[in-house]
């Protein structure tokens, strides 16, 4: 997130403005992952800064359960979503990552 979303989500303790519920978040059960994303958070201001959230696990299945592939949002055929419209929840499921290379900061993706 940048700099004001995050430090207003930090304060409040939960989303709010100027964070705006259309927008696209990015849920990744891997910080390696997700730091890896973001470039460490250099890559450029609105990835400044990642947050850490507390969700309850039957609220993380309820949001997979009413999900559709990535790939179906891409036009192929998924038994999720008939209907070709794009969705609300889109899971796009990517390989998990370890920290490795000269640095240790490079991440790669598991054998």
């Amino acid at each position: 997130y940048n700099a004001s979303i995050a430090s207003a989500a930090v304060e409040a303790q939960r989303f709010v403005p100027p964070w705006k519920e259309g927008r696209m978040t990015w849920i990744k059960p891997s910080f390696v992952w997700m730091g890896y994303r973001c470039g460490w958070t250099r890559k450029d201001a609105s990835q400044s800064r990642v947050l850490a959230i507390d969700l309850h696990r039957a609220s993380f299945d309820k949001l997979l359960l009413d999900a559709v592939l990535a790939s179906a949002q891409q036009g192929e055929r998924s038994d999720r979503d008939d209907s070709g419209a794009s969705a609300a929840i889109v899971v796009q499921w990517d390989p998990e990552r370890a920290l490795g290379g000269d640095s240790g900061r490079h991440a790669f993706t598991h054998p």
